[in-house]
């Protein structure tokens, strides 16, 4: 059966198409919160309306109910309340960011922990190697997207803020973050202030759903057809159409948070 239209209206902004998808007889409210999910939306400007301590908690809640590699939890979220702490970890993440008119009500920090499994060890711990950093990272960056996605429901408005690694050290000594544990992302949480941001347009199921095998061919022609949907719908800082793949090789044509790699070392993590 055809989506809801809200559902529809939601792949069309984000995807340029419904993706082949179809209700499949789901019920009315399981739509409607897909619809929310396909069309969230980023936010950077806020209401100065703080978000209430309990619904914070259960938004974080549901964040951490998400999956876990093994069960083994390699996650924590700093909330930041102390104003001198948030104005040390927010320096250089953006004008928006410490607005004091329209910047967001919560700043967290979503951390990668590899020091609760490691205390588990009175000895050597036979799996320390790069498998257990990208442990804890997988689980920090599904704990961001579930935060995210819970934030959504709630009607909340949110922005991860990856910027906050280009002073990881800084950060981590902010936050008083112990060896084995590193700060994956900041998060900016609020309730939005309207208008809100359009619906980011993504390269959908035609670029980056394979099946059986990769396909770089059909990968590459999704990507070409995906920058000539972006250009005709959207304009960059310059006033001329927004190319994805142009942009995104000016933005990381200069080598960007190369002492990042050490920080981790120094964190106790190996890369080998």
């Amino acid at each position: 059966m055809p989506l809801s239209p809200d559902l529809a209206a939601a792949f069309d902004a984000r995807f340029g198409e419904t993706a082949g998808a179809s209700d499949n007889g789901l019920a009315a409210g399981a739509q409607a919160a897909l619809a929310t999910l396909v069309g969230r939306r980023v936010c950077r400007r806020f209401r100065r309306e703080p978000v209430e301590e309990g619904l914070l908690r259960l938004v974080l809640a549901t964040g951490l109910s998400a999956p876990s590699k093994s069960d083994l939890q390699q996650v924590d979220i700093v909330w930041v309340r102390d104003p001198a702490i948030r104005a040390e970890i927010t320096q250089g993440c953006g004008d928006w960011v410490v607005d004091p008119e329209t910047g967001p009500a919560e700043i967290l920090v979503v951390c990668g922990n590899g020091a609760r499994l490691r205390a588990l060890y009175e000895d050597a711990f036979p799996n320390d190697h790069f498998d257990a950093l990208f442990n804890a990272t997988g689980d920090a960056a599904i704990l961001l997207a579930n935060i995210v996605a819970a934030a959504t429901l709630a009607g909340l408005g949110s922005c991860p803020i990856s910027v906050m690694r280009n002073r990881a050290a800084a950060v981590s000594e902010a936050l008083g973050l112990p060896d084995r544990v590193f700060p994956f992302a900041g998060l900016a949480l609020g309730w939005p202030l309207e208008p809100q941001a359009p619906i980011s347009a993504r390269l959908g199921p035609a670029g980056a759903l394979h099946i059986d095998r990769f396909d770089a061919a059909r990968q590459a022609a999704a990507v070409a057809a995906y920058d000539a949907r972006r250009a005709a719908r959207q304009t960059g800082s310059d006033g001329r159409p927004f190319v994805w793949s142009e942009a995104k090789r000016r933005q990381y044509s200069t080598p960007q948070r190369t002492d990042f790699g050490a920080f981790l070392r120094a964190k106790g993590f190996s890369m080998e």
